[in-house]
């Protein structure tokens, strides 16, 4: 009867035992479950919007590369009109440097590109104009040449001196 009654009472501490791994099992598949369902969550987003999230991302990417020459120029033209700009010399080194680059150099530059670019659009049409008009220069008669006689003009100042 007393081991009945040690078996009976071991029994709770058991259950005990049994309904704290159950407990701790029961959380972990919680965790599991949730984890699950967000993977799913973020698998169908991706699967539906995946080209716009990486038009976006992309979109984004580019315009935080881009945007630092902007930002460099942005503080140079800040520097130069807020440092620089203050020492009256090297500001007038600088503006003088920009004055001769820009309209010395680069204007010139410009003008030769477009005479160079009139030019070629021209020769296109000067080609064309030629090569309709080269069939009238083959079917044209052979001149035999300058005659004096015919009018009456010598051709140089040597048959001025012959006679003498």
């Amino acid at each position: 009867m007393e081991a009945d009654c040690m078996s009976r009472r071991s029994k709770p501490n058991t259950l005990k035992l049994q309904i704290d791994v159950l407990s701790d099992y029961t959380g972990k598949i919680d965790m599991l479950i949730t984890d699950t369902l967000d993977a799913a969550d973020l698998a169908q987003l991706i699967g539906c919007d995946a080209t716009s999230l990486l038009q976006a991302n992309i979109m984004g990417f580019k315009t935080r590369i881009l945007g630092y020459p902007y930002q460099f120029a942005d503080y140079i033209e800040s520097q130069i009109h807020n440092e620089v700009g203050k020492c009256l010399p090297v500001y007038n080194l600088y503006s003088s440097a920009v004055n001769t680059v820009c309209v010395g150099f680069i204007q010139a530059f410009n003008g030769f590109w477009y005479c160079l670019g009139l030019c070629c659009i021209t020769m296109i049409f000067t080609f064309a104009f030629g090569v309709k008009s080269a069939k009238y220069y083959r079917r044209m008669d052979r001149d035999s040449g300058f005659d004096e006689r015919e009018y009456g003009l010598p051709l140089t100042n040597a048959d001025l001196f012959e006679g003498e």
